[in-house]
């Protein structure tokens, strides 16, 4: 049992939480700090949605896969790290990096919704890999009896 907890993969999801919880607890106790009402409003603004809101829902959404993929297999974890979570960090980063702070656009999302789209994207292919990786390794262990 103790084997199985202190595995490297494993050790490495919980740092990597850790870390998003610290940067989600650290985010939530200066937003007070950052945002002030008597501050220059039009200046914070587009820090508060070029920078802020898209970093605090991918960690938000990052902090809840990672909390999920911790209870199951390292393997599942190590596989998704190496394999899945790169090209849609990647894609996510670029389409967010792309959508200008100063655009009004009502057709287009903002940065933030855009990070949330990502991360959500992230969220489903990880769980049709994990819920697929499942079902195959018990179906295969099943047909071996």
């Amino acid at each position: 049992m103790k084997k199985i907890i202190l595995e490297k993969y494993k050790l490495i999801n919980l740092g990597l939480l850790l870390v998003l919880l610290a940067l989600l607890a650290y985010m939530n106790t200066n937003y007070e700090n950052w945002f002030r009402p008597d501050t220059d409003i039009f200046y914070f603004y587009k820090y508060h949605d070029g920078i802020y809101r898209p970093l605090y829902v991918s960690a938000t959404w990052l902090s809840g896969i990672l909390a999920v993929l911790l209870l199951l297999p390292s393997k599942l974890f190590r596989v998704w790290l190496f394999y899945i979570a790169p090209p849609f960090l990647l894609l996510t980063y670029f389409l967010v990096k792309g959508i200008s702070v100063y655009s009004t656009n009502l057709l287009n999302p903002t940065r933030g919704q855009m990070a949330e789209n990502g991360m959500v994207v992230l969220a489903v292919v990880t769980v049709v890999y994990v819920v697929g990786k499942l079902i195959y390794d018990w179906k295969k262990n099943g047909l071996k009896k």
